[in-house]
């Protein structure tokens, strides 16, 4: 069984007007190779500067990712991410005690260990495809799955993006691995849908 120490009731891991207004995530990636924002936050205390900076404008999630998934996008492995994640993410709780912070990863250990340091939501951008333990985990943690639609991998997606109608296929491929996620476990009302790039 999963421990957390996670005082927050399920209520609070939902941003405040969810589902009455439109709610903010602000990404920060830990990573020195992300399009956006590439190396500008490896130092954790960049990053925690950054979270702050999202939080007074705004956000209502801090999107935490030390792994990049654009294309041609290397694996790091395991345990780099966690090096990279493990420094920003506490600081970030730390000094953000009541924000919500989501971890962007598809590895279940680096999921489990960044629930269990207080992050709140986990964003799976290949949707459980690459490490389906990571679906059981959330299950188990009760905690917000943000569920990507995505083909392939860094190195395939670009040649997986042949659509016959782009808005039905991606709608039937979250209806499969929603599908996935709630025989792993997962309810309903934990899943939030992106529809990916």
């Amino acid at each position: 069984m999963l421990e957390l120490p996670i005082t927050k009731t399920s209520k609070d891991l939902w941003p405040k007007g969810w589902g009455e207004k439109i709610c903010i995530m602000g990404v920060i990636n830990i990573t020195p190779d992300s399009f956006s924002d590439g190396g500008e936050y490896l130092d954790p205390v960049l990053a925690e500067k950054k979270a702050i900076e999202l939080v007074r404008s705004g956000a209502d999630v801090i999107d935490l990712g030390a792994q990049s998934t654009k294309p041609m996008a290397v694996e790091v492995g395991i345990d780099e991410e966690l090096r990279r994640l493990i420094p920003a993410l506490k600081l970030i709780r730390k000094s953000n005690p009541e924000v919500l912070i989501s971890v962007d990863t598809f590895h279940s250990k680096v999921a489990e260990i960044a629930l269990s340091l207080g992050a709140d939501w986990i964003n799976d951008v290949s949707g459980g495809r690459f490490d389906p333990q990571i679906l059981k985990l959330s299950a188990e943690a009760k905690c917000p799955y943000v569920l990507t639609h995505s083909r392939g991998n860094s190195f395939s997606m670009d040649k997986l993006t042949n659509y016959n109608d782009i808005v039905n296929d991606v709608h039937h491929g979250l209806l499969k691995r929603t599908e996935t996620a709630l025989r792993s476990g997962m309810s309903s009302d934990q899943i939030i849908w992106d529809p990916g790039l």
